[in-house]
């Protein structure tokens, strides 16, 4: 509900006129493409998700990793002992 509500309070969720839609015909929020940094790369399944970096987001310059990936570690176990050899964060 959360997300909902922080949404619908931005700017590019406001109530414009029928006028300014004719106008415009593509409003520049219309995309999300370039609104999100990142964008689904590859999926391992059950081991890692790895996110691309989005070559439309309007501020590319800002962001010079090209992926990051998350690895899926679903025993406490072997997080802690990833953790305690410096491989995981």
């Amino acid at each position: 509900m959360g997300a909902v509500l922080s949404d619908a309070s931005l700017f590019a969720g406001g109530i414009y006129p029928e006028a300014y839609y004719k106008k415009v015909a593509r409003p520049p929020w219309h995309s999300t493409r370039r609104h999100r940094p990142l964008q689904t790369g590859q999926v391992g399944q059950g081991q890692y998700v790895r996110l691309a970096k989005n070559p439309l987001y309007w501020d590319a310059a800002k962001y010079p990793m090209q992926h990051v990936e998350f690895d899926y570690l679903p025993n406490d176990n072997t997080k802690l002992l990833k953790l305690e050899a410096g491989e995981w964060m």
